[in-house]
């Protein structure tokens, strides 16, 4: 097994909504990003396509047992090694895997979600729970409140994936109180992560948000959007819709 530390983190495609938050991580914080990002695309690789169906539920059943040697202190893969290190030193709980894992199984089964709780829940297991990993990693001397992250994550998925449905406006203003203004400077590349997810769902942007949105001008008006998150943001004054002050 290689030492945890020495897993490399490759860097997000140039233009994504991935790139567009890390590029607002400070320092040592842009590769625990890029560690957590890996670990979540580890687990969602049982969804990539023309990959054999009993080889995907084999990864899949393997991350399964390593989310719960995971909750015990004892994770085997070198990502979940450092980030039970992490977590650790700054005296925080294990982070829980398992809702990634059983959205990551429901996808690859393309199982009907028919009821909007029913999608929402899926949302926030899997977009959410990397909000979760994301906040517990960026947020070095408190931990955010990891219910209100995992719903904020579930509403940045539901905006990317598309469709009729749309997070409810109230919802989310009170989700971005209920996180503080002091939270949101730690926090930034998560809210330029909301901010993108708004922007390409009014645009009505296809892209998903590990690649680049279409058109030269297209990727101007998005890095111009993550701009105007994150200096609200830093100031603790990111509310909803983005360009809206948190009161």
């Amino acid at each position: 097994m290689n030492d945890a530390s020495q897993v490399p983190a490759p860097a997000a495609a140039a233009g994504s909504v991935h790139a567009s938050a890390e590029l607002y991580c400070s320092g040592k914080r842009r590769e625990a990003f890029r560690k957590v990002l890996a670990l979540y695309t580890e687990i969602r690789a049982s969804l990539t396509p023309g990959m054999d169906h009993a080889v995907a539920h084999q990864r899949l059943e393997w991350w399964q047992h390593e989310s719960l040697r995971l909750k015990r202190g004892e994770p085997a893969h070198p990502l979940t090694q450092w980030l039970a290190a992490q977590q650790r030193r700054r005296g925080a709980p294990l982070p829980e895997l398992l809702p990634l894992v059983q959205a990551t199984a429901l996808a690859l089964a393309a199982a009907p979600l028919s009821a909007g709780h029913e999608r929402q829940a899926y949302y926030e297991a899997d977009a959410g729970t990397l909000f979760v990993l994301l906040g517990a990693v960026l947020a070095d001397e408190s931990q955010p409140n990891a219910a209100t992250l995992r719903a904020l994550g579930g509403s940045a998925g539901q905006l990317l994936a598309g469709g009729e449905e749309m997070p409810e406006p109230t919802r989310l203003r009170q989700l971005l109180l209920e996180l503080g203004a002091n939270a949101q400077p730690a926090l930034v590349p998560l809210l330029v992560w909301l901010a993108l997810a708004h922007w390409r769902r009014s645009r009505g942007e296809t892209a998903p948000p590990e690649r680049p949105p279409g058109g030269r001008y297209a990727l101007w008006s998005q890095n111009f959007a993550a701009w105007r998150a994150a200096r609200a943001a830093l100031r603790g004054r990111f509310g909803w819709p983005p360009g809206q002050r948190l009161t």
